[in-house]
């Protein structure tokens, strides 16, 4: 199945969407490790947003946001919004 970008989301709708882990290759988890815990420090120190590609059941979707915390299954972001990372395509 070919994933494909549907939509970008206001963070304050992902309440709403139900998450589909996505299949990553010990590489692309320490890429994609690396990636989140720079967006965190910078986040936390300059407030800035990063792009969250992650997929759900309907397919790929976005936003954009402050990255408050990582976890090592979850991301925290404002408004105590959770992103599984096996969920989580990439992070611009």
């Amino acid at each position: 199945m070919a994933l494909t970008i549907i939509e970008n989301i206001e963070k304050e709708e992902m309440t709403s969407v139900e998450f589909s882990p996505l299949e990553k290759t010990t590489e692309e988890i320490s890429i994609l490790t690396y990636k989140l815990n720079r967006a965190l420090i910078n986040g936390n120190t300059s407030k800035i947003k990063y792009t969250i590609i992650f997929n759900t059941t309907e397919g790929l979707v976005t936003t954009k946001t402050t990255v408050w915390f990582v976890g090592s299954k979850y991301v925290l972001l404002k408004s105590n919004i959770y992103i599984p990372i096996n969920a989580i395509k990439d992070i611009v």
